[in-house]
């Protein structure tokens, strides 16, 4: 029993035994297919750097021999390294635009070729060429702009591109393959999230799309908007000479116009360069560039609306030109800015100016209704005297000029409504209603009514004949200037009342100056008796007679003096011929009709020719 129990334990420890000799085996067998494995990956670290030596003395040897390697040398995947750091850290020229990204491609295939590698001795590899990648990219967006600047050093003639529309991206930009091979180039760098070089790639093409909107907004700025603004600037800089206030106000406008019109042809043509470069075209890319620029428009408007809004009379024909040039550019405006920026602030900037220009000139009607019913209007240029009032003068240049934007204010006219400029005032003569006139006319009307009320009331103050001088002088001016010069171009807007008004009053002064004439030949007054056969008795009627002479030469030296004092207008001769005429018809008969009847030759100190050639003096 005891042998059979020691044979079962022997038989026991026996089956362990070649149970720890099995696991033995199997450890050691594993131990050696990994020290396999490890020597095969250790060997090649022991040899690579023998293989490059062996490489590089074949490469030596060929080269002294004078084959042509180069080649050989790029393809060499152990020649990575030196060589394109040495190309990738400085920005390339566009002629060494192949080697560069030559260079570059090569990095990047070494990057990929290390990838597969499992070695930790690889990540740090990657890492350098991946620095290297990512200064690249850098120096290639800097190229990139680069060629954009240098495309836009040149200002444009804003007035060429407003002629000739938009342009296309290859005549906006010359060096636009350029720009576009470089850019592409960009955009073909691995952008995979799990490649090392994908941040740079994604920071590459940022970069170059915001420099790129950057460096066209500051040509737009620069190149395109500020010399239209500072020749603008120089135009208004001091006072505009005399007479060519008309033309500057229309240059002003024109200068505004190719601004606002060159802005929006720009947006078009910049819209079509970014869908060749960046497709699709965004607002938001578009509105980088244009922000600015447009900003510099509305400033621009807004200063000429506080300028005219200051000093409104003095500027009203600058609003109502630059309303009618506004206006002209609305819609196309909204249209442009709506479909390619989608920025309703934007959109208003040419509507709101031009709303604004509106309210000013329809505020200028009754302004300048005010200013002629104002005492001090009929002021004139030497105080004191019976010459042409500044207001007058005033008056026909506006009508003159308001000829010129007949349209326009007969629109602005209607809105107001027929009469509304008056403010609840009353001038003289109303419109005839049924007539031919229009609104625009009955507007004239009431102006001119409201200047000669004005200029009336003036004269009352004045002596007579001053004061029919003075009203003849002002409404013979109006009257050439207005009616009779088949030159004047207020003659097609008149219209009939002011036609009427302007001659009633005119024949109203021309029979008041004729009334102190008429008061002159009254003091040639009948004697209270005469002798018989109608000659002078003695006594009372002989010191009536020379009393009537008496009297009649003093007035008529009083006539002279004053008349001499306050002439007729030098600038109408036919109104000295006629009036001359009328007094002289007035005063000679009647003189020599007293003289030859009164038989008082003796008692007068002139004879009729010595007055006639008097009277003739005062038209000299």
């Amino acid at each position: 029993m005891e042998e059979e129990a020691e044979l079962a334990l022997l038989e026991q420890r026996l089956q362990q035994t070649n149970q720890l000799a099995s696991r033995m085996t199997g450890l050691l067998s594993q131990l050696d297919t990994r020290l396999s494995r490890l020597d095969k990956t250790v060997a090649p670290f022991g040899i690579q750097n023998l293989t490059r030596e062996a490489s590089n003395i074949d490469i030596a040897l060929a080269i002294l021999s004078g084959e042509n390697v180069r080649t050989e040398i790029i393809k060499s995947e152990f020649a990575v390294g030196k060589h394109e750091e040495k190309i990738i850290s400085q920005v390339p020229a566009y002629s060494q635009f192949d080697e560069y990204t030559g260079a570059v491609n090569r990095i990047l295939k070494e990057i990929d070729r290390l990838s597969k590698n499992d070695l930790r001795s690889s990540e740090a590899h990657i890492r350098d060429f991946s620095k290297l990648v990512d200064l690249a990219t850098r120096n290639l967006v800097s190229l990139m702009l680069k060629i954009c600047r240098e495309a836009t050093e040149q200002s444009p003639d804003m007035e060429g591109i407003v002629r000739s529309g938009p342009s296309t991206p290859a005549n906006a930009i010359p060096t636009l393959p350029l720009i576009t091979r470089v850019y592409t180039y960009l955009s073909s760098l691995p952008k995979s999230s799990s490649h090392s070089c994908s941040p740079s790639t994604h920071s590459a093409m940022t970069s170059a799309k915001e420099g790129y909107l950057t460096s066209r907004r500051d040509y737009i700025v620069t190149r395109c908007i500020n010399p239209v603004v500072r020749e603008f600037d120089q135009l208004t800089e001091g006072p505009m000479s005399p007479g060519r206030e008309e033309e500057g106000r229309r240059e002003k406008c024109r200068i505004i116009a190719r601004v606002a019109e060159g802005l929006r042809i720009l947006m078009q043509t910049e819209y079509d360069l970014i869908n060749h470069l960046f497709p699709p075209a965004t607002t938001s890319a578009l509105l980088t560039i244009f922000k600015s620029p447009i900003k510099t428009l509305n400033d621009l408007l807004t200063t000429q609306t506080n300028t005219i809004k200051r000093s409104l009379n003095a500027n009203t024909f600058y609003a109502l030109e630059l309303y009618q040039t506004l206006n002209g550019l609305q819609v196309q405006w909204e249209e442009s800015v709506r479909q390619l920026l989608g920025d309703q602030d934007m959109e208003k900037t040419v509507a709101e100016a031009a709303a604004a220009m509106r309210g000013a000139c329809l505020r200028s009607f009754p302004e300048i209704l005010v200013d002629v019913r104002t005492p001090a209007a009929a002021g004139t240029r030497d105080v004191g005297t019976s010459s042409v009032a500044d207001i007058t003068y005033t008056t026909v240049t506006y009508l003159e000029n308001l000829s010129s934007y007949e349209a326009t204010v007969t629109d602005l006219l209607t809105s107001l409504g027929d009469r509304n400029w008056l403010m609840g005032a009353q001038t003289g003569q109303q419109p005839r209603s049924g007539g031919e006139d229009g609104i625009l006319q009955h507007f004239i009307a009431d102006l001119l009514s409201a200047l000669i009320s004005s200029l009336d009331n003036r004269s009352r103050s004045m002596r007579k004949p001053v004061s029919s001088i003075y009203m003849l002088n002002n409404l013979s001016y109006m009257r050439n200037n207005l009616i009779l010069s088949n030159q004047s171009a207020a003659n097609d807007i008149m219209g009939s009342t002011a036609e009427d008004i302007l001659n009633s009053a005119y024949r109203d002064a021309k029979a008041r100056y004729l009334d102190a004439w008429r008061e002159l030949v009254g003091l040639l007054a009948e004697p209270t008796s005469s002798g018989r056969f109608g000659v002078v008795g003695v006594g009372g009627d002989k010191q009536a007679v020379k009393d009537s002479l008496a009297n009649f030469f003093n007035r008529l030296d009083e006539l002279e003096v004053l008349s001499r004092q306050h002439t007729l207008s030098r600038q109408d001769p036919n109104l000295r011929e006629r009036l001359h005429a009328d007094v002289r018809n007035l005063v000679v008969p009647a003189f020599q009709s007293y003289m030859a009847k009164k038989h008082a030759e003796k008692y007068s100190k002139s004879s009729p020719a010595d007055v006639e050639n008097r009277l003739a003096a005062l038209i000299r």
